[in-house]
């Protein structure tokens, strides 16, 4: 890695030549007019505008496909440098202070054309604080005038797209003279301006880091999401679609007709899953086939695409796989998902045993465990770990053809008090799906909301002791605003229930006795509780039966009279 200063005439006449170009990964050019304004006035200023990162072309290996930067002719030689770092600011000096051009702004779906000029007498009166004398015109049927000469001069405009040009920079204040004439005092601005302002633009320098030629790509790709923290992080989706590019092949429309096709283009679980998720996926079904013990993030920026086509289809179809098996575990939507991590072990575990033949309920049962297990077990609280995925296909397939017990399941250590987890968490999503499991039904039509959610009516999760009222009480927050004290109900029925207490919103119910202890049941609720207005023996009774389920699911007892559970619960779960 080196670094150099360089000078912005330099870097633009490379930018001109195809020198400087972009790898194909690089996102659209998307600043402003207000952004473009700041960065000349910092330039004219002769500020510093921050360092660009260029990678070294490497011609042999030929890893990217590229393309110029945004106003720059194409070029049929490939480049000397790739811009990691700086395409924003490169793009918008080169369009404004350069291109003949007027700079094209895109605003809400059209495109807008400006030109950049510099205020003459403006600037040469406030040397200090020139921010001002820079203007970005919009140049419509109003102003298209302005991209004459003799307008400009009207307007004493200095039109900063020939400010690098040397040439073209003389005759324009040649002709400047020229029309004001005699004017001593325009013709002193004038030259004031281009003497302590626009002479000293030929000279700014920008500092270059350069990276090696033979820079690893996972090494680019942590690189370039380091620098760019606050915007769009690269992916490595962004740099395989680069790198098969190469090979005439578009990874990104080929993914968008995956992605626009059912089951992904609904509003279900899978609405999350984006590229970089996909790839993930079918490296780790090749990682699989092949026996590789080790699979990171560096094989998915290896993916070749010959397997990436083999196995696009098994990984959408296990996708597919997926989404039904969540939907039988009443998780219909991405936001009711406990980790869309666990989207990805999935989707391949699905495709190996459709393909295997292995699609049956013995199969399904055991991942079924091993998912339920992997969510109240928390073990995807830590970032994606590609390590971690192809052990866990392998233990699972090995589990399914009779092998050892995996050890998400073998392992599993969960407490009762995690049932208090607070709104959001994965064993929060995971206590409210198993309710749904139950075929719970609403408290006053009587639906059943796996099916409304399914259906996508008009449901969400409320509390069954009122906010209002917990509050009124001063009940303990974590216990009322927990799973244990949520359920899914129709918008409709909870505005009709208010934020009275249970024993009153009962009697707004019209349903025989035995109806309504049904429909409370199928939510885990005993109505005496709800008479009695008992809130503590309400959510110790609720944490017993939802504790129920989750040990027959995972296969496990956990313990229910620890001292921990004593003390948040007030009693053993026994």
């Amino acid at each position: 890695m080196q670094t150099n200063d360089i000078g912005l005439i330099d870097l633009i006449k490379k930018i001109r030549e195809g020198e400087i170009q972009l790898p194909d990964f690089q996102r659209d050019w998307v600043w402003n007019e207000k952004k473009i304004r700041f960065l000349i006035s910092s330039v004219l200023s002769e500020y510093p505008i921050g360092a660009l990162m260029f990678l070294v072309y490497n011609k042999s290996k030929n890893l990217f496909s590229y393309r110029p930067i945004e106003g720059a002719p194409s070029s049929p030689e490939a480049p000397e440098e790739l811009v990691l770092d700086g395409q924003q600011r490169l793009t918008a000096l080169y369009c404004s202070m350069y291109s003949n051009n007027t700079v094209k702004i895109k605003k809400s779906k059209i495109f807008e054309e400006y030109l950049f000029f510099v205020d003459i007498e403006e600037a040469v009166e406030e040397l200090d604080n020139i921010d001002s004398s820079v203007k970005a015109i919009k140049i419509g049927t109003k102003n298209s005038d302005l991209k004459l000469s003799v307008k400009q001069y009207e307007k004493k405009y200095f039109p900063l797209n020939i400010i690098l040009d040397e040439e073209k920079k003389e005759d324009w204040f040649d002709g400047y003279k020229d029309f004001y004439g005699k004017d001593s005092d325009a013709a002193k601005k004038a030259k004031q301006f281009k003497t302590t302002i626009a002479a000293k633009v030929t000279g700014y320098k920008i500092p270059v880091i350069m990276l090696d030629k033979d820079k690893p790509l996972e090494s680019v790709c942590r690189m370039f999401e380091n620098i760019n923290q606050v915007g769009s992080k690269l992916n490595e989706f962004d740099l395989l679609t680069a790198t098969f590019a190469k090979y005439n092949f578009n990874l990104r429309e080929d993914w968008n007709k995956i992605k626009n096709k059912k089951p992904f283009n609904d509003d279900n679980v899978l609405q999350d899953v984006e590229g970089a998720i996909f790839l993930a996926a079918c490296t780790l079904l090749n990682a699989y086939k092949v026996g590789i013990k080790s699979c990171e993030k560096r094989d998915v920026l290896n993916l070749p695409l010959d397997v990436y086509k083999e196995c696009r289809d098994k990984i959408r179809n296990g996708f597919v796989e997926v989404k039904n098996f969540l939907a039988d575990e009443k998780i219909f939507r991405s936001k009711d998902l406990p980790y869309t991590s666990q989207l990805i072990p999935l989707s391949v575990l699905f495709a190996i045993i459709k393909e295997k033949s292995l699609n049956n309920a013995a199969a399904k049962n055991k991942i079924r465990q091993w998912y339920w297990c992997g969510v109240f077990g928390e073990v995807y609280n830590n970032a994606a770990n590609m390590g971690r995925y192809i052990n866990y296909i392998n233990e699972v397939m090995d589990w399914i053809n009779g092998g050892d017990v995996p050890k998400v399941v073998k392992d599993l250590e969960f407490s009762a008090t995690s049932l208090l987890s607070g709104p959001g968490g994965a064993i929060y999503k995971g206590v409210i799906a198993i309710i749904l499991q139950n075929n719970s039904r609403d408290f006053i039509k009587g639906d059943n909301m796996g099916t409304a959610f399914f259906n996508d009516k008009n449901v969400e999760l409320h509390h069954i002791f009122p906010q209002k009222y917990c509050k009124q009480k001063k009940f303990d927050k974590e216990k009322w605003d927990s799973a244990l004290n949520k359920t899914p109900l129709l918008n409709d029925t909870n505005n009709k229930l208010g934020g009275d207490a249970p024993s009153k919103y009962l009697k707004k119910i019209n349903f025989d006795e035995e109806t309504l202890i049904e429909i409370l049941k199928s939510n885990w609720i005993d109505i005496d509780d709800l008479r009695k207005d008992n809130f503590d023996a309400f959510i110790v009774h609720r944490a017993k039966k939802i504790l129920d389920v989750i040990e027959k699911i995972c296969g496990k007892k956990f313990g229910r009279a620890d001292a921990e559970v004593i003390t948040k619960f007030g009693q053993s779960l026994e």
